[in-house]
């Protein structure tokens, strides 16, 4: 008779309810197996999640991605993109170009300006930027008022930009504190690398670079009126004379300028041949044209006179310039005078002479010669004017006057005194003719 206080599953490890059991326990421990990989492979799917979100919060991979999967979707996701639109059926009305100086800077696009090293663009945007955060005028500008972002890669700040920054905002009567958070600078003279964008050798596309990505987050969080690129060479990662890629940088620009409604001013140097042919343009002048307007600026070395003029401006008026001369740091706009008024000149230095002529000697001059010397004559007006007319326009002025018997020497011996003395031995005081009879 069997015993019944036993298991009958401990009698023999052959019985079915013991292999059943065996058959469950190793049914558990696999399950518990594929529960903890697939714990681990979530673990593992969690991490590279992070990495991918920290990959596609970069706004140039989210664009990569965007672009491929809209060129995957075929030609209904092609005609999202690329919009039509029926000129006939569009009943918005016509809104009318914005300006930030009108026929000269546009609202939305990129101006160009170029000139040759030394000319002074960096001094008139510069003062310009002034004038727009401060709403002052500039060469009888006057300029829409807003903020200013000034990007320096060319001027060191410290040395070149502070200084010439302070004479503006001296000559504005104001300091530059005055500024407050109206006007930042974002200096990159000093990085490794301050290019925009580079350009893949393989496909040509447009890469671009930490640097830009930084100005981009300065635009949106400053929103400014005025952003200037200063200048090109530093800040363009291609080659101006191939006009692919100068028209890919200045489209980059130029879109920003547009979504965030800023006047951009990108400054550049003219080359040899944009120079001779009177064009001011650098490299391409396909690659030029990508702006709605160019500027050149130029110096006339006789005179010392600077001039601005709009060479191309679309939606306004182009062939205006702008004379204007450099004065205690800044540059102030010329008098205005006719082209066909020769004598305009001549005038500013008969006024001078009259005036001489009539307070009876130059402050702490006393005579001025017609030699070369530390007081040649038209040496010393010119300083006496502080520039207004340059030496050599004295010296034509004067050439001229005599020429006409307008004016006449006056020799002038000096026979004692040892200070007098060491100047020169015979002297030569200009005094002007009467002109009646």
């Amino acid at each position: 008779m069997a015993r019944l206080d036993k298991d009958p599953r401990r009698i023999g490890d052959d019985t079915p309810a013991v292999k059943q059991d065996d058959d469950y326990r190793s049914r558990f421990l696999a399950m518990e197996k594929r529960a903890l990989e697939a714990e681990r492979d979530l673990d593992e799917l969690t991490a590279d999640m992070k990495k991918f979100d920290a990959v596609f919060d970069n706004p140039d991979v989210r664009a990569a991605v965007e672009k491929a999967i809209r060129e995957d979707d075929g030609d209904d996701v092609l005609s999202e993109a690329f919009p039509i639109i029926f000129p006939g059926e569009d009943s918005t009305p016509t809104v009318p170009r914005e300006w930030l100086e009108v026929n000269w800077y546009p609202m939305g696009e990129v101006t160009l300006v170029y000139g040759d090293g030394g000319h002074g663009k960096s001094l008139l945007h510069t003062q310009l930027a002034v004038s727009v955060a401060m709403g002052k005028e500039v060469l009888g500008w006057r300029p829409r008022k807003g903020k200013v972002l000034y990007v320096l890669a060319e001027d060191d700040y410290e040395k070149d930009f502070k200084p010439r920054l302070d004479r503006i905002c001296a000559f504005y009567g104001m300091s530059r504190l005055d500024l407050r958070q109206d006007f930042i600078t974002l200096p990159l003279n000093a990085v490794d690398n301050a290019a925009f964008c580079r350009f893949n050798r393989k496909t040509g596309a447009t890469e671009t670079t930490p640097a830009w990505r930084r100005v981009k987050e300065l635009i949106v969080s400053h929103k400014p009126t005025l952003v200037v690129y200063d200048t090109m060479i530093d800040l363009f990662g291609g080659s101006a004379i191939v006009p692919e890629q100068f028209r890919a940088f200045v489209r980059l620009l130029k879109l920003e300028a547009n979504e965030h409604d800023h006047a951009a001013a990108l400054l550049a140097h003219s080359s040899k041949s944009g120079i001779s042919d009177g064009s001011g343009t650098g490299g391409s002048l396909a690659g030029s044209n990508a702006a709605r307007s160019r500027l050149y600026q130029t110096k006339n070395r006789d005179t010392g006179i600077f001039t601005i003029s709009s060479m191309k401006v679309n939606g306004g008026e182009d062939g205006s310039k702008v004379d204007f001369e450099w004065h205690k740091g800044v540059f102030i706009a010329r008098a205005a005078q006719e082209e066909s008024d020769p004598g305009y000149v001549r005038g500013l230095v008969v006024d001078f002479l009259d005036k001489l002529e009539a307070d009876g000697s130059l402050a702490g001059v006393g005579y001025v010669n017609n030699i070369r010397t530390g007081n040649y004559a038209p040496r010393i007006f010119s300083k006496v004017m502080d520039g207004k007319v340059s030496e050599s326009e004295f010296e034509k002025a004067i050439r001229d006057m005599k020429e006409d018997g307008l004016i006449h020497e006056v020799s002038h011996k000096v026979t004692s005194g040892r200070e007098t003395a060491k100047l020169m031995n015979v002297e030569v005081k200009w005094r002007r003719k009467t002109l009646s009879g």
